[in-house]
C-alpha cells in the first residue's frame, strides 16, 4: 500500500507534535518508514523551508506577524556529551 504524500505528512508532523517514537505510530497511519524516509527527503530538498518561508510571506501579508518580537527555542537541541559534568564543575569551582 503507497501512503499519498499529504497522509505521510499528517503522520509525520503527528509524530513531530507529540514526539512519539516513529514504530508507535498507529497500523491505519501506514509504514513508520515511509514517514520516516519522507521526513529526510523533504529536509535535504529544502521543502520545509520552502513551506515555512511560504506561510511567513502569507502571515506578514494579512499582517499577522509581529516582526518587533523573536523567539528561539532550543529544547530540541541535544546537549553535548560531558555538557552536564561541566556545568556542575564550574558551579563547584564557582562557589570555592
Amino acid at each position: 500500500m503507497h501512503q499519498r504524500p499529504t497522509d505521510t505528512l499528517n503522520d509525520t508532523l503527528s509524530v513531530m507534535h507529540t514526539g512519539c517514537a516513529w514504530a508507535d505510530l498507529p497500523k491505519e497511519y501506514g509504514a513508520p518508514s515511509t514517514c520516516w524516509r519522507r521526513l529526510h527527503e523533504w529536509s535535504q530538498d529544502e521543502t520545509w523551508e520552502r513551506s515555512w518561508r511560504t506561510r511567513l510571506s502569507h502571515r506578514d501579508a494579512d499582517g499577522k506577524l509581529a516582526w518587533a518580537q523573536a523567539l528561539l527555542d532550543g529544547s530540541v537541541v541535544p546537549a553535548n556529551k560531558g555538557a552536564m559534568a561541566e556545568a556542575k564543575r564550574r558551579l563547584a569551582t564557582a562557589r570555592r
